[in-house]
Order: C-alpha cells, then structure tokens, then sequence
C-alpha cells in the first residue's frame, strides 16, 4: 500500500469533501460595494462524514518523502462564511426592471438629481454646491426674519415720532410770530423790584435811556435794574448781559484803574429815594486800595462827568429892591466850588460832594472791601445798604 496515498495518511480527497456553493449576482455585488447588503450563501446540504479508515501499523516505515501538496482545485465560484440571512433590497431600477408592471410612478432625491445633472448638463459638484448655498440662504432668513413682536414695536414707536411731530409743527404754527424768549437771569447784587432792558448803539445813546427811565414812575424806595441783551444764535432769542457790560457800554468818563479792577457782577440801576429818582452804581472791586485811590482821582470830574445822573440842583432866584429910582437887582455873590467832604451814612464812611446850600449833589463809600457804592445822597445810600444787607441774609 503506498503510504502516499490519502488512505494511507489520513488526509481526505478534497475532491470528495462537499462544497458550499454561492449563487452570486449582479445586485448582490452592487450592494456589496455600496455598502447596503451582505453576499448571503445559498443553502448548502448537509456534510456527510466519511468513516474513518483504520491505518495499519507499519512494520518497516521506509524513509519517508515529503510530498508536494496536491494544487487545489480551482473553484469557480467564491466561497465566503456563513452569515447571518438579510433580505435583498433591490435598488429601484432592479425593481422596476424585473417588475412586469414596469417602472413606479415613485421619484426619489437620486432620481430627480441624475434628471438634474441630464437636462442642465451640469456636473455633480456644481449641483451639490447649488444646493449647499440654498440651504444656508433659507437657514439665515429663517434666523433673521423679523417676530410679529418687533413689528409691533416699532409700528408704535413710529406713531408716537409722527404725533410728536405733528404737535410740534402745530405749535410752531399757531404760536405767535411776535413771542420772544428774554434770559430771566437778570444778575444783580441786590434784589430787584422792577427790570428793564435798554437798547442803543452808542454810549450817548444809552445814557439818554438812562435819563428816561428815570422819568418814570417807580414806587418810593423802589429799585429798577437796568440791564442790555444781546442776541443768541437763536433768533427768537436774547442772552442778558451782566450789569459790568452796560456800565462799560455807558463810556462814562469814569477812571480806568476803577474799571479794570470792576468785576462783571457789578450792577447799574434806579432808585427813588426822597424826592427824586436817580441812578446808583454798586461796583464789585478786586483792589480796594486801587480803585479807591482812582475815586480820589476823580473827585475833581465827577460832578461834570455825571453830571447827566446827578445834575446840579435850580439855584436861588435873585432878590430885587425898589427904591425912588426903581427897582435895582442885588447880584448874588459867587459861591465857592463845592468839595467832597468825609461824612457817615449807615454805619459807613462816605465821600460827598454838597453845594452851597449843602445838598448832597453825589457820594460814594465802601459798604466793605469789595463794594463801592456811587449814589445820589445819603437815602439813596441807606436804601442800597440796607437791600445788601437783606441779599447777604437770603
């Protein structure tokens, strides 16, 4: 017996070992390689065992020979293991092919983009793209789409805008034309009965303003602060001036040292103190001693140069005698220029300057370091002093 032979070795004919067959298609290929569906072995019969043949001992086992293996057969089909079975899902065109009702009236996304690619001659990559920028446009304006809410909101805030512009543009229109709009701070040292705006180009001017306004009437031991405006960049519209700006627009003939050292919130005004009504000056100084020294200075003008404020008072009529011969006029002796003479009033040295039958014709004094009061006579100064007084307690 030749110990080469497969009885002899053990090995079994490969020839007689059954096979598992595989029925392999063309759909089950395709899905294999979409990675849808698994290659399913067909049913294979039962194996049928072979006995097994007892292998004689051997006596004398002569030198054994390795034998080349036997080339396997070539197997037409592939063989793959057992899986477990899945159904085959035909793809719709394997369906529609072997359906003898020919093809569904169902259009699937593949479909209608191969359709896509045929009739636009357009390519895959072009379409997919197309369909991207679509996708994201729809996605923004969904984001970006305005709520009923905000509408809502905006609507309301809409109509209020048009009736506030409604009732402006009625205000502005049926108000009247003439209406003007004055700064009611008016600034003053001391606090005011009346207020009055003077108007002039000159300082001529504005001093023959000063000169009516005492002409009118004002309540005894009354104050009228006399002020000038200027217009603003509005046109209905004026800025007041502190009292500083219209003593300087009076060019008076005042001393320079005096105006240099006056502060703006010095005040210009009209008083009716005894039995007339004139002007007072209440001037704000940074140096006592200089503007003091420049009063001084003054002492020898004053009287002509406000002369216009403070006019001197009528003089005496001139007395007559009659004799045999007729009657014969007495001349009147020239009185001495009157001079300024130190006095008290209120508490406080003055300075006036008195004719020749002793009225005061002006006088001026310190009510501290920093007021320098120029008035009429001493009821002019105790009114002022006494409203400083009261504006200092408030």
């Amino acid at each position: 017996m030749d110990i080469t032979s497969p009885v002899a070795t053990g090995i079994k004919d490969p020839t007689t070992l059954p096979q598992t067959r595989i029925v392999r298609t063309f759909v089950q290929d395709a899905a294999r390689l979409q990675g849808i569906q698994d290659i399913t072995p067909a049913s294979a019969p039962p194996e049928t065992k072979t006995p097994d043949v007892p292998t004689p001992p051997a006596a004398h086992a002569p030198e054994m020979k390795e034998v080349p293996p036997a080339p396997a057969k070539e197997s037409p089909m592939l063989v793959f293991p057992a899986r477990t079975p899945v159904p085959v899902v035909p793809t719709q065109s394997e369906a529609a092919r072997l359906s003898p009702q020919g093809p569904a009236a169902l259009h699937t996304y593949q479909i209608d983009f191969a359709e896509h690619v045929k009739e636009t001659n357009a390519s895959p990559l072009s379409v997919l793209a197309a369909e991207r920028d679509a996708q994201s446009a729809s996605i923004l304006h969904e984001q970006f789409r305005p709520s009923h809410t905000k509408q809502y909101i905006v609507l309301g805030v809409l109509l209020l805008a048009l009736g506030g512009g409604g009732s402006y543009a009625a205000y502005r229109y049926l108000a009247p034309k003439t209406a003007v709009i004055f700064s009611t701070n008016v600034q003053s040292l001391i606090f005011a009965d009346e207020q009055q705006e003077l108007t002039g180009t000159s300082g001529e001017t504005l001093q023959e303003a000063v000169r009516a306004s005492t002409q009118q009437t004002l309540a005894q031991g009354g104050v009228r602060i006399l002020y000038i405006a200027t217009s603003t960049t509005d046109t209905v519209g004026k800025q007041t001036l502190p009292g500083k700006a219209l003593i300087d627009a009076l060019k008076l003939k005042a001393p320079d040292i005096l105006l240099r050292n006056s502060l703006p919130e010095s005040t210009f005004g009209i008083l009716h103190a005894g039995e007339e009504t004139r002007p007072f000056f209440i001037f704000k100084v940074a140096s006592y001693e200089s503007t003091f020294r420049g009063m001084l200075d003054w002492e020898a003008t004053i009287a002509t140069d406000l002369d216009l404020f403070y006019p001197p008072y009528p003089l005496a009529e001139t007395t007559a005698t009659t004799t045999d011969a007729g009657s014969v006029s007495q001349p009147v002796e020239e009185a001495p220029a009157p001079t300024f003479a130190d006095e008290t009033v209120s508490n406080t040295d003055v300075r006036v300057l008195r004719d020749e039958t002793g009225r005061a014709i002006i006088l001026y004094g310190y009510r501290d370091k920093t007021t320098l009061i120029i008035a009429r006579d001493a009821n002019a100064f105790t009114e002022i002093v006494q409203r400083l007084s009261a504006t200092r307690q408030e």
